[in-house]
């Protein structure tokens, strides 16, 4: 009997570890993502900055532009496009 409740407990600290373990790493996903947005956020408004510094907005498509900052877009399905910066950031945005 003895060794039965001594098997118990370490079946119980096993568990306890694995789920500590499960929400840990997905509070560090949950930070990844929040970081990724942060960046995000950070990319548009210096993009919205030097926008609004601009004397007046192009309102035409500039390819060499397009070149220089865009990587590449991906399109989904559900309406979404995401714009991958040549930096390395990536934007969402819904049509």
């Amino acid at each position: 009997m003895k060794k039965h409740r001594g098997v118990i407990n370490i079946h119980q600290r096993a568990k306890t570890l694995i789920v500590t373990t499960s929400k840990m790493h997905a509070y560090k996903s949950l930070q990844k993502k929040r970081d990724r947005r942060l960046i995000q956020a950070d990319v548009m408004s210096g993009f919205l900055f030097a926008i609004t510094e601009l004397d007046t907005l192009q309102l035409q498509f500039n390819q060499p532009l397009w070149h220089t900052t865009i990587d590449h877009v991906t399109v989904y399905a559900d309406e979404r496009l995401v714009f991958h910066f040549k930096n390395g950031s990536e934007v969402e945005m819904r049509i």
